[in-house]
């Protein structure tokens, strides 16, 4: 993702706190629902699929705030040695 949609998605969240929480539950939602359905075709029931898709996701909320400090984490800690590089590869600057 380039610098410029972090940015625009960064002050989205800023303006529309509400749409962008309603994106995320239809994401995860999804997700849910993507693994449930590869469970079940594999002969999983429909409860147990659920339940497994749960377990691997982990908390919604836990990866709500992961997700949300994802965003800007990303795009400004860089300089600032928080980087998930290696700081061998951050400018010298």
């Amino acid at each position: 993702m380039s610098l410029w949609n972090k940015l625009a998605g960064g002050l989205r969240a800023l303006v529309h706190p509400r749409e962008t929480e309603d994106d995320m539950d239809a994401e995860l939602r999804a997700f849910i629902d993507a693994s449930v359905e590869n469970k079940m075709s594999a002969g999983v029931s429909e409860a147990d699929a659920r339940r497994a898709a749960r377990v691997e996701m982990g908390s919604v909320e836990a990866v709500k705030e992961n997700i949300r400090a994802a965003g800007w984490e990303s795009t400004y800690a860089i300089p600032f040695g928080s980087s998930p590089r290696p700081r061998s590869s951050l400018p010298s600057w």
